[in-house]
């Protein structure tokens, strides 16, 4: 429940810091998707990139 909140807190957080910067609310989902890429990333632990 806690994490729920935190989740919620954090859009309210967002929306307000899209209002500052004059940008779309729309936007709102867009940095939600990419800060969830990130999350993921930082848990799965590194791989070597094949090249």
């Amino acid at each position: 429940m806690q994490l729920r909140q935190e989740e919620e807190f954090d859009k309210l957080q967002i929306q307000q810091i899209l209002q500052e910067l004059k940008l779309p609310p729309e936007s709102l989902d867009e940095a939600l998707i990419q800060l969830g890429r990130r999350q993921a990333l930082e848990v799965q632990p590194q791989q070597p990139q094949l090249t």
